[in-house]
């Protein structure tokens, strides 16, 4: 599946097993996606340490808390894949959503 998971953060990281629930939930799935997680400047420290601990997901600080759909964007502008699948970190996507909008990707017609 041509899936990138993007998750927007903000201040999020502090709520550690909530976040880490989320991105291990993700790690768990069989899919062929990636994960890009854009952080809207927390400034808290944080960042880098959930990209030690999660090497293969895409992590990117945004310049500021330009909000929701700024971070989606920039998010979507740093994958090549055609399907995303946007969260927030308190969310735990499974795998019957994930084939959800895999079913309903072709439908959709995105294009770049």
């Amino acid at each position: 599946m041509d899936l990138s998971i993007i998750i927007v953060n903000y201040r999020a990281w502090s709520s550690l097993s909530v976040t880490l629930d989320c991105l291990k939930n993700i790690l768990n799935e069989q899919f062929d996606f990636e994960v890009v997680v854009v952080d809207n400047c927390s400034q808290d420290g944080q960042l880098n340490r959930f990209s030690e601990l999660y090497p293969h997901y895409k992590f990117i600080e945004n310049t500021g808390n330009w909000g929701f759909a700024d971070a989606c964007n920039l998010g979507a502008r740093s994958t090549s894949r055609n399907c995303f699948l946007f969260l927030n970190p308190d969310t735990l996507p499974n795998a019957a959503a994930i084939e959800a909008l895999r079913a309903a990707c072709p439908a959709l017609v995105l294009h770049r």
